[in-house]
């Protein structure tokens, strides 16, 4: 009984993580993820680097450029990897935009 109990339980949250990571509150200025920035240059060339208007995609309600269409397909293939944490608010910040 008490395994039924955990595994219902472990679903629960399950769902609600999920719910939760599709809820996210991005940080956008006219619907475009860091500001035009390349997400995955910051990992892969350790700085900043413009993305381009011309190699986007959408995602999780936000346009995201990219540096190049190698660097977008990197994203494409895993997004999570390449997100900024806390939807690219400060962490101190965060939970004050949450409405």
């Amino acid at each position: 009984m008490k395994s039924i109990i955990v595994m219902v339980l472990v679903l629960i949250f399950n769902q609600f993580a999920s719910a939760q990571s599709s809820n996210l509150h991005w940080n956008l200025e006219k619907g475009i993820a860091l500001q035009g920035y390349d997400a995955v240059a910051y990992h892969t060339q350790k700085k900043a680097v413009r993305g381009k208007q011309t190699l986007s995609l959408s995602h999780g309600g936000a346009l995201w450029y990219f540096e190049s269409s190698a660097n977008r397909e990197l994203f494409r293939k895993s997004p999570a990897s390449y997100e900024p944490s806390y939807g690219g608010w400060c962490a101190f910040a965060y939970p004050d935009k949450l409405e």
